[in-house]
């Protein structure tokens, strides 16, 4: 069964809440035990020092033996047990041990008394089993000088029972003091981990609805830089989504009208000679006009696979080098009987006179074919056409121009749009729509950029630029016609 991420990361957080907690509450314990234990053995050594100097008094004869054990019983709690040991080992008083219980082994206590007849003091600790615990066992011993101090008398051990590291040090405040900090953590650590979910859960809806086709969703903003920076890129994922389905439904729409027009006329002029509505003295010049639709939809056919095949890569460039003065010339020639029926002013002026480029020449002639193409299209009566060429140092520098009605300001930014001929600054039924995006991608597939300027009313002009043919290049760039 799967677990949703706000349980699992409350759970995580709640469990390392609980390790650092366990983690706090063993340090405290440690040290409040530590710090007890070493009040206690200093409590202890001080007590062996009085109860040494008291031994000294009773050895002394200035102490009665009555008044030796009352100062022995009231120097013992249940917890500690006091054994008064001569030279020679032999215990000479005891106080506060339970019966058959043993302070020293006989062989640990001739083994103590060896140093503590030198003068030192003693302090051990070790571990032990008592009734199903561990306890830790302290001893210290002081030696008891003799008379005029310069021997000893004997020795004073005092031992006591200090319970082991244990959850028991913690008292009932304490405890309940864990728990409470333990419970109260979890709302900060609620909030805080649907502050994580709640953006991701939103985000996964989100991209259910663009999935759908539904772009509208937006993302909002987070205090979480990292799940904000994946917000903005689901946001800017539904913008392109948004527009290239609108950029879809405008190409589908376009295609559509495309097709549908030229059709619909060829199939009224058919009908029209099949039924006899239209005279046979008229079919020669409905028939041209049907032939002249079919070129068009040929031309649509052909420059939406060029555009296809361009975008999706499978139309590669195969660069040789080439004059391109001379392939601007043979574009003119080509379109010298349209240039002719409008009666254009041609201008043409190359610098230098022939200019080697290294480019793929027959797209180059498509492109300079589409520019000028346009520019017949939409330059006047009588008007102007002009191609340039400057050289650079590194570039052959390309510019296409005409005095026609110019593009306005609002239009300029979308006139490489797939059909955009649909728009106003274009004529319905001239060409396809499609050759100044075809030209531009196969620009870009140069890594150089068509541009264009224009003032509406005064023309326009476009521009591009080609490398220059250079002479290492010979043996992968074999010449062109």
């Amino acid at each position: 069964m799967k677990r949703s991420l706000f349980l699992q990361l409350f759970l995580i957080f709640y469990v390392v809440l609980f390790v650092a907690l366990s983690i706090i509450t063993a340090s405290f314990i440690y040290s409040r035990q530590r710090m007890e234990n070493e009040a206690a053995e200093l409590e202890m050594l001080e007590r062996a020092r009085a109860l040494a100097a008291t031994s000294q008094d009773y050895y002394a004869a200035r102490m009665t033996l009555g008044a030796y054990q009352t100062v022995l019983e009231h120097a013992v709690d249940e917890k500690t047990a006091i054994w008064i040991v001569n030279p020679f080992g032999i215990v000479l008083q005891v106080s506060g041990l339970q019966e058959g219980e043993e302070l020293l082994t006989q062989q640990q206590l001739v083994a103590s008394l060896e140093n503590l007849l030198k003068g030192q003091e003693l302090r051990t600790a070790d571990m032990a089993m008592q009734s199903g615990a561990r306890v830790r066992n302290y001893v210290v011993a002081v030696p008891v000088a003799a008379e005029g101090g310069n021997s000893f008398a004997g020795a004073v051990f005092i031992y006591r029972r200090m319970a082991n590291i244990s959850l028991d040090m913690l008292g009932v405040y304490e405890m309940l003091m864990a728990l409470i900090v333990f419970a109260l953590a979890g709302i900060p650590l609620f909030f805080m981990t649907r502050s994580v979910t709640k953006p991701l859960k939103e985000m996964a809806l989100a991209s259910g609805e663009y999935a759908a086709g539904h772009f509208e969703k937006r993302i909002h903003e987070n205090r979480i830089s990292e799940i904000d920076t994946l917000g903005q890129s689901l946001n800017k994922m539904a913008e392109d989504l948004a527009g290239l389905e609108q950029m879809r439904m405008g190409f589908v729409a376009n295609v559509s009208h495309e097709l549908r027009s030229p059709m619909t006329s060829m199939q009224g002029y058919v009908q029209g000679i099949l039924d006899g509505t239209i005279p046979p003295q008229d079919h020669q010049r409905y028939l041209k006009v049907v032939f002249d639709e079919t070129r068009r939809l040929t031309r649509l056919v052909n420059d939406l696979l060029d555009l296809s095949k361009i975008e999706s890569g499978n139309m590669p460039i195969r660069k040789t080098r080439f004059d391109v003065c001379e392939l601007m010339r043979r574009v003119l020639i080509k379109y010298e009987g349209r240039i002719d029926e409008k009666s254009l002013e041609v201008e043409v002026l190359f610098h230098p006179e022939q200019c080697l480029v290294y480019a793929d020449m027959d797209r180059i002639e498509q492109v300079v074919s589409n520019l000028v193409d346009n520019a017949i299209k939409f330059v006047p009566q009588r008007g102007q056409l002009g191609l340039y060429l400057n050289q650079g140092s590194d570039f052959a520098y390309i510019t296409v121009s005409d005095n026609g009605i110019g593009i306005s300001k609002e239009d300029l930014p979308y006139i490489f749009d797939r059909f955009y001929k649909a728009d106003k600054a274009h004529t319905s039924g001239k060409g396809t729509g499609l050759g100044l995006a075809i030209a531009s991608k196969i620009m870009q597939c140069h890594g150089q950029e068509l541009t264009c300027t224009s003032k509406q009313g005064e023309g326009t002009s476009f521009r591009f630029c080609l490398d220059l043919y250079r002479g290492q290049d010979a043996a992968q760039a074999p010449e062109r016609p």
